[in-house]
């Protein structure tokens, strides 16, 4: 992994609403932009940034059924990644 991708990941997880959002994903199955906006009680669009920002980290994916993008965590295929969300998964507290 190179380190400019190890640089985007950190990145990304150094937002607390985000790491709401990637600990939501990981304990749910996939959901789409409302659903977790609505679980997390924060506006339509900033989930949405936010969700653009993890994926853009190769943290989520997604994939597109009507007029809505469903969202779940990605396959991880570098250990770091797993790591991180293993982390993240046992450790975070909100």
């Amino acid at each position: 992994m190179s380190s400019k991708m190890i640089t985007k990941i950190l990145k990304a997880l150094a937002n607390e609403k985000r790491i709401k959002i990637l600990k939501l994903l990981l304990f749910g199955a996939e959901m789409d932009v409302t659903e977790i906006s609505e679980e997390l009680k924060m506006p339509f669009r900033t989930v949405s940034r936010h969700l653009e920002k993890l994926r853009s980290a190769d943290l989520v994916e997604f994939r597109s059924q009507g007029l809505r993008n469903y969202y779940s965590v990605s396959a991880p295929d570098q250990i770091i990644t797993k790591d991180l969300l293993k982390f993240i998964q046992k450790y975070y507290k909100d």
